[in-house]
């Protein structure tokens, strides 16, 4: 099997030091980034040795298997459709806002915490610093924008276990969250999921 041809499972052999560089790279022509090995988001690359020759597969994944290559801590992941997403988000966005405000009564944190358009919380702090929860409908992912920065967590749970991780770290929606308010507001707060 040579370079760019497909194996039985769809995917693409690359004999290694034939060009091909990172996630599909160069397709085995170096100095060109094009064809069926060109970098892609849901792809995993898997190493084997056969012979002499090592060789790495490419195969293309479905989005909610993305997380291969790190610790999702659940062995199945319910696939959703935009119905579900929408419930699940809806769920999740109420989870949030009652939190916080059941924080702000007890800790007296002077939030202003407001949705927008049904999809959106900004959550206000006394230093007039701002966390952004949205969701994202097309992506089935949640978004947080706070001051450690911009992260997106794509659905990776099961109806009765919900649970959302960041694509590139693997972390859990509730726990960085709950320290990114916790750092905003100066005091511990933790965010959970309604029952």
């Amino acid at each position: 099997m040579g370079v760019d041809t497909p194996d039985s499972l769809g995917g693409y052999r690359v004999p290694l030091g034939s060009g091909c560089v990172g996630w599909g790279g160069t397709g085995g022509t170096l100095g060109k980034n094009k064809g069926p090995l060109t970098p892609h988001p849901t792809r995993d690359i898997k190493a084997t040795q056969t012979g002499i020759l090592t060789t790495i597969d490419i195969i293309s994944l479905s989005p909610e298997f993305e997380y291969s290559m790190q610790n999702t801590h659940s062995s199945q992941i319910d696939k959703i459709d935009d119905k579900q997403f929408h419930q699940l988000a809806s769920h999740l966005l109420q989870s949030i806002e009652l939190s916080l405000e059941n924080a702000d009564e007890r800790l007296d944190l002077d939030l202003d915490i407001a949705r927008q358009g049904g999809n959106v919380i900004n959550i206000v702090f006394r230093d007039r610093s701002v966390v952004v929860v949205n969701t994202q409908p097309p992506l089935h992912e949640i978004w947080v924008a706070c001051k450690a920065g911009g992260f997106h967590y794509r659905w990776a749970g099961t109806i009765h276990q919900p649970r959302w991780l960041d694509t590139k770290t693997g972390n859990e929606l509730l726990a960085d969250l709950s320290r990114f308010v916790s750092d905003q507001a100066g005091q511990a707060i933790q965010v959970t999921l309604l029952d």
